[in-house]
């Protein structure tokens, strides 16, 4: 839980209660399919998840997704609210 840091893309972001990377956690979306970056809508993705999230207080709960692990790609997969 936290503010949100950074959006990596349409489904991902980091939140952290420091300024400093280190502590921050890297969230995939539960059940959020967004393009990648390097597709022509991924971009757009970005900049709508940028939009809703800036500023705002995260509380994150990690659920498992498709393939039953919680931590995929070194990010953890969680519904946020």
């Amino acid at each position: 839980s936290g503010p949100v840091r950074y959006v990596g893309d349409g489904d991902s972001l980091c939140v952290g209660r420091s300024a400093s990377p280190k502590s921050w956690i890297e969230i995939r979306l539960a059940d959020f399919d967004a393009p990648e970056l390097q597709d022509a809508r991924g971009p757009r993705a970005k900049a709508l998840l940028e939009r809703i999230t800036r500023g705002r207080q995260l509380v994150c709960r990690s659920t498992p997704g498709r393939s039953g692990r919680v931590v995929v790609y070194d990010r953890v997969i969680a519904v946020c609210t």
